[in-house]
């Protein structure tokens, strides 16, 4: 979920990153790379880089293209942000298949979700 993500691990200072939660999206991701994905470096005026966090939707994306690249799925659609009443995305539904129908059937339905939520 992207709150418990924006809350333990994926925090604005890495340094204030909850460490079993780090270990947590570690596992989840399958190596360390989500934090390349998470945070951009940007320099600073006395020659040093500090990181950046990335928006949601930046992550997610990377997400989607890991399990094109690393999982070998054929067809993922662009995830379906899952939100509260007051509009904020709480986790991003995702579909990834071998199968091309199975993504034209996910995004029909995905498509009619983000009409209502105006996306």
């Amino acid at each position: 979920m992207v709150m418990d993500i924006n809350r333990n691990a994926l925090r604005k200072n890495p340094e204030k990153s909850i460490a079993s939660k780090v270990a947590q999206m570690t596992r989840l991701w399958g190596d360390e790379t989500w934090l390349d994905a998470g945070y951009d470096m940007i320099p600073t005026l006395f020659e040093t880089e500090v990181p950046q966090k990335v928006s949601n939707e930046r992550f997610a994306e990377a997400f989607r293209q890991r399990l094109i690249e690393k999982a070998g799925f054929k067809f993922v659609p662009k995830p379906m942000p899952m939100k509260t009443m007051n509009n904020s995305v709480i986790y991003y539904l995702y579909f990834a298949s071998q199968k091309e129908a199975g993504m034209d059937i996910v995004n029909d339905i995905f498509n009619t979700y983000r009409m209502k939520q105006g996306l």
